[in-house]
């Protein structure tokens, strides 16, 4: 799921750089499958959804997986994204509680 979430923003926010070619790339099979198949597990179903919705703004788009160890980087930026997601939305949700 961290996987998605960073991969969704990032084609969201490649499509304010008016990009025509675009090659996305993930260590997440289960994703970059989904992506290229259509089919997915229930966990991913929405966001693979969003991605391939923003996706249709590029005039080619290619999903392809890489391993996690040329990925590293990458990877600890998801999981902190997702980490810091989380805690914002435990924060908003406090937030209206007040």
């Amino acid at each position: 799921m961290a996987d998605g979430l960073a991969l969704l923003e990032t084609v969201k926010s490649a499509t304010f750089e008016h990009l025509k070619t675009v090659v996305f790339e993930s260590d997440s099979a289960h994703l970059i499958r989904s992506l290229k198949t259509g089919s997915c597990i229930p966990e991913l179903y929405g966001v693979a959804a969003d991605i391939l919705s923003f996706a249709f703004v590029y005039d080619s788009v290619v999903f392809s997986w890489i391993s996690r160890e040329r990925n590293t980087q990458a990877d600890r930026l998801a999981k902190f994204a997702l980490n810091v997601s989380d805690n914002m939305v435990v924060d908003e949700a406090f937030m209206a509680s007040i």
